[in-house]
C-alpha cells in the first residue's frame, strides 16, 4: 500500500518466477478485501502496464 512505484518490479518477478497472468489477477482481486478497493485498481493498473510493456503493446495506456 502506498508505494505503487514498486509495483511493476515485483509483478515482474512474479511473472519471471512462473506465475501466470491469472495467478497474479486473483491475487490483486485477492488484495481488495484487505487493503482497499482502490489499491487493487491501481495494482491493477500497474499489472496491465507490466504485461503490455513484456508483450510489446504499446504505452500502457
Amino acid at each position: 500500500m502506498y508505494r505503487p512505484e514498486q509495483l511493476p518490479a515485483h509483478l515482474g518477478f512474479a511473472l519471471d518466477n512462473g506465475l501466470t497472468k491469472e495467478e497474479i489477477g486473483e491475487a490483486i482481486a485477492h488484495l481488495a478485501f484487505y487493503a482497499s478497493w482502490s489499491s487493487a485498481v491501481s495494482a491493477s493498473r500497474r499489472f496491465l502496464e507490466v504485461v503490455q510493456k513484456r508483450e510489446g503493446g504499446g504505452d500502457g495506456g
